[in-house]
Parts: structure tokens; C-alpha cells; sequence
């Protein structure tokens, strides 16, 4: 049977009791309950049955739609979200149009947005702050890197998830620096007034220092529980960004130490040349911070005694010396005689005794010399984890080398079940029983059997261009196959692995494992 693809009809929600979108189908997913409402539509969540998966699915409200402005500018979103493949990033999967209905299919993140943990806790801890700041900034810097500066950055825009992940989202304002293009003309305002940097208040070209800026804004908020400028009119709000300081930060806070109100001072300057020139020079910084060296006080030198310490001290100086004094003296007096030596005896000539032998010491031997002993070889998975010095390329790498170890010791048992897990179902498909024996060399003796591995390297790579955008793992690897005839040990053999939803997936295996 075929699912209901009639024409969508957009209405007020006020006006019937339903969203009409629930339940439908938009992009092969079927669309399940309504997660929130945008300037730029609404997001809902849904669910792939080919993928197996939740989606997030924001749709383009019609009457947007019909203005080629928005329709571009939400085009784009999913474009350059697209280039941008981090981890630190929403991923976008699909992007089209539908019966009338423009959509962008998205990773689903479960979890809160910044925004939302603000209005439940009103502000957070100085670490937690921080390190929120960082992933945001480290998103920011791989996004320059492309050319693109977000223009929104704010706590509405930056998602956690459940297992602590920092995911910047909506690029619906970005601008494609390389393009040299922007949805809005020059002049014309465009994002949140609470946040906005003052050269975008102005109307004026905006470049990675204004994301910088709605950063500081951000992290303004996290650290006081209040946004820099409040109240009146969305006018008066742009108008306080371009000619007013906010409050400095430890006059409402006196526990945010020194060093980091010095960063938010720094982010926060009305000429971007002020600021930290890039991201990269703003996570410098906000690492700086963590060091205790980098926020701690030099000590205050020791200057000379105060009158009333040296009145005391010199009472205590005279008791010590004349303490001393009576010490010494009867010390002297408690001393006793000595007994005067014998008298020698008279008249009586004692006997010389006779020199004994001298006895020479038997030389000892000497130990036995012992060589230090060599360190022991390294191994391959430390060797390749101490060149990673990126925390996520780290993470990434041990994930991906503990998966592959999992994937050939269930080709080593055969494992069909396990092994079917762990394949990519877009690069393998939905194998047979019998594909997936023959895949394993199961019945096949005259294949050989695997018998050991070795990981030569590892590359993780966040995009891959002509594939899906999405982290892989590159792997080179050595096998040791027992044939019929002898034993055969096969070396630079490629086996690739792509992430997906947190797990890794095999999407190629070497010629001699199949």
C-alpha cells in the first residue's frame, strides 16, 4: 500500500487542534511530532525506515516559501551545512522539495539547546561555560577554514547532547566568504539583536571576528545569567550594541577569576581588530586559562618587618641569648675529672709477642655485569595514538581501532550475526545468508583463514569529497592467512570504516579477506 502523498496545506495551529505535518510523509521519512518553531519554519522529528533511524525534518513554512529571498537563504543553510562536516556541527543529510513542501533533512540530536538549560538554571558552572565556549569556537574555526562566517551564533543555536556533545546549528544567515555572496544586502540587518556584533548591527560586512563576537555574547550570558543588554525595543538593543559596554563582567560576578574576564573583555571589543583575530587565537587563549600558571597571582615579595614585630622579636632575641649563656655555663660545671693514667709496673719485663701472619683477604669476585634492559617495542595502537594530539581525532581513532578489532576477530570466528552488524548496509546492501558466507570464507577451505592482523595507520578524515559527509577511518593493514599449503603474510591492505550515530561501520574490505 502505498503511503498518503496528498498536498499539504499549511494553517495557523490556533485555528485546529493537529499540525497537519504530523503523520505525513516528507523526504521517505514519516514525520512524528513537532520539536520546535524557528524565524525560518519549524523542525520536526521523524523517522527513516530505510536508515532505521530518527531524522530531524525542517520544513520552510509556505507562506516563506513564496519569497525567493527565504527560499534561497534556506537552500543555502543546508549547502554550506553540507561543506561543513565536524563534529561539533548539525549534519545535514538530504535537501529538497517535495509536492511544495521545501525541506532539509537533518541529524537528530537529543538533547537541550543552550538556550533552553539558560532559562532552567539561569547559568552555569565557569568550567562547563568554558568548555562550551571552545567546542563552539573550534566549530567556528573549522567553518573559516570554508569560508563561512555562521552570523548567528547564540544559545538558541547551540545544542548539547545527552552525552555531552556540542553541536552548532541553523547556518540559515551564513555568509560564503569565497563566494563573496550573502543572503542579505549591504545595509540590511540580519540575526539576533542580544548577540549581534556591532559591525552587523551597522549593516556592514561581517567577517569570522563578528562570530567571535556573538561568542563573548554568549559566554557573557553563561557566566552571569544575563544577557549584555536587555529590555526596550529590538532597536534600542541594536542601537546599545554599537554605543554602549555591557556591565563589566566581575562587577556582577566577583567570582569569575581575572584571566577569563579578560578573554570575554577581548571577544566583546567594538572594533573586530580588537578581538582575537580567529578562532584558532581564541581557543589559544581559552586554553591558557585552564593552566593554573597562566591565572596565578605572582607572589607579593617579603618586605621588612614592622616596628611592632621587631619590639617583640627583640625581648625573645635577648631571653634566647641569655638561655644560651646559662646553658654553656653549667654545661662547663657538670663536666667530670678524669682518672690520671695507671702507673707502669716496675721490675717486670713482659714478653714481645710474636707477629702473627699477616692474613691477606681472599679478593672477592666481582658481579656479573648486567645490561640494561631494552625498552619494550612499542605497540602499533600506542605508536599510532601518540601522533594524534586533536582531543576528537583521538577519540575518533580509538573508537575506529577498537571497532576493527571487534569486526576481525568475528571474521576470525566466522560470526555472521556479528559480522552483519558491523557492515555499512549503503555499501554492502542487505546481504544473503549465502553472500554473507562467502564473504567469510565459510565451506571455502581452499580460501584460506584469517589468522592475525596488524594496524599499520590510521587517518581520520572528517569529509571525504564524493561521499557521504560524514567522519571515516582510513586504515592500513597487515593480515597473516593460514592456506592449505603454507601460511601467507599479506601487508598494506586498505579497510575503511565510516561513522554514523555515534558507531563505526565497514564500507570497504581488501581483496584478500573476501
Amino acid at each position: 500500500m502505498k503511503p498518503n502523498r496528498t498536498p499539504i496545506q499549511y494553517v495557523l495551529l490556533d485555528d485546529m487542534d493537529e499540525d497537519p505535518i504530523i503523520g505525513k510523509q516528507i523526504g521517505h521519512c514519516t514525520v512524528q511530532r513537532k520539536l520546535g518553531q524557528g524565524g525560518m519554519g519549524a523542525v520536526y522529528l521523524a523517522h527513516h525506515p530505510g536508515l532505521n533511524r530518527a531524522v530531524a525534518i525542517k520544513v520552510l513554512p509556505g507562506d516563506l516559501a513564496s519569497d525567493p529571498e527565504y527560499k534561497e537563504r534556506f537552500f543555502r543553510e543546508a549547502r554550506l551545512a553540507a561543506r561543513l562536516e565536524h563534529p561539533n556541527v548539525v549534519q545535514v543529510h538530504d535537501v529538497g522539495e517535495e509536492q511544495g513542501i521545501h525541506y532539509i533533512s537533518m541529524q537528530y540530536i537529543e538533547g537541550k539547546s543552550l538556550d533552553a538549560i539558560l532559562r532552567e538554571k539561569k547559568k552555569l558552572a565557569l568550567n562547563e561555560a568554558l568548555a562550551i565556549t571552545k567546542r563552539v569556537a573550534v566549530a567556528l574555526s573549522a567553518a573559516a577554514k570554508l569560508g563561512i562566517v555562521h552570523r548567528d551564533i547564540k544559545p538558541h543555536n547551540i545544542l548539547l547532547s545527552k552525552d555531552g556533545v556540542v553541536k552548532v546549528a541553523d547556518f540559515g544567515l551564513a555568509k560564503d566568504e569565497d563566494a563573496n555572496r550573502s543572503i542579505s544586502e549591504p545595509g540590511t540587518i540580519m540575526g539576533t539583536p542580544y548577540y549581534m556584533s556591532p559591525e552587523q548591527a551597522k549593516g556592514e560586512k561581517v567577517d569570522p571576528r563578528g562570530d567571535i563576537y556573538s561568542l563573548g555574547a554568549t559566554l557573557y550570558h553563561m557566566l552571569t545569567g544575563k544577557r549584555m543588554f536587555d529590555g526596550g525595543t529590538p532597536v534600542s538593543i541594536v542601537m546599545k550594541q554599537i554605543n554602549e559596554e555591557p556591565v563589566p563582567i566581575r562587577e556582577i560576578d566577583p567570582a569569575v577569576p581575572e584571566a577569563v574576564a579578560a578573554v570575554v573583555g577581548k571577544m566583546l571589543k567594538k572594533d573586530p581588530g580588537q578581538r582575537y583575530a580567529s578562532a584558532d587565537e581564541l581557543i589559544r587563549a581559552l586554553d591558557e586559562i585552564k593552566n593554573p600558571a597562566a591565572t596565578m597571582k605572582p607572589a607579593t615579595p617579603a618586605g621588612p618587618p614592622s616596628r611592632k614585630a621587631a619590639m617583640i622579636a627583640l625581648p625573645i632575641a635577648g631571653i634566647l641569648v641569655v638561655g644560651i649563656v646559662v646553658g654553656l655555663i653549667l654545661g662547663r660545671g657538670a663536666e667530670t675529672k678524669k682518672d690520671p693514667p695507671p702507673a707502669p709496673i716496675v721490675g717486670k719485663i713482659e714478653p714481645k709477642p710474636e707477629p702473627k701472619p699477616e692474613v691477606k683477604p681472599e679478593p672477592k669476585p666481582e658481579p656479573p655485569t648486567i645490561k640494561p634492559s631494552e625498552p619494550a617495542p612499542q605497540k602499533p595502537m600506542d605508536r599510532i595514538l601518540s601522533k594524534v594530539k586533536d582531543g576528537i581525532e583521538k577519540k575518533f581513532t580509538e573508537e575506529a581501532m577498537a571497532r576493527v578489532e571487534e569486526f576481525l576477530q568475528a571474521m576470525q570466528k566466522k560470526d555472521t550475526k556479528a559480522i552483519r552488524g558491523m557492515l555499512d548496509e549503503l555499501a554492502f546492501g542487505q546481504m544473503t545468508d549465502t553472500q554473507l558466507f562467502e564473504l567469510v570464507g565459510k565451506g571455502h577451505a581452499d580460501k584460506g583463514s584469517l589468522e592475525g592482523w596488524e594496524i599499520q595507520d590510521v587517518e581520520i578524515r572528517m569529509k571525504m569529497p564524493g561521499l557521504r559527509q560524514m567522519p571515516h577511518a582510513l586504515f592500513t593493514m597487515t593480515y597473516e592467512v593460514k592456506l592449505p599449503k603454507g601460511e601467507l603474510k599479506i601487508t598494506d591492505q586498505p579497510l575503511h570504516l565510516i561513522r554514523k550515530e555515534g558507531k563505526w561501520y565497514v564500507t570497504r574490505l581488501p581483496k584478500g579477506i573476501k
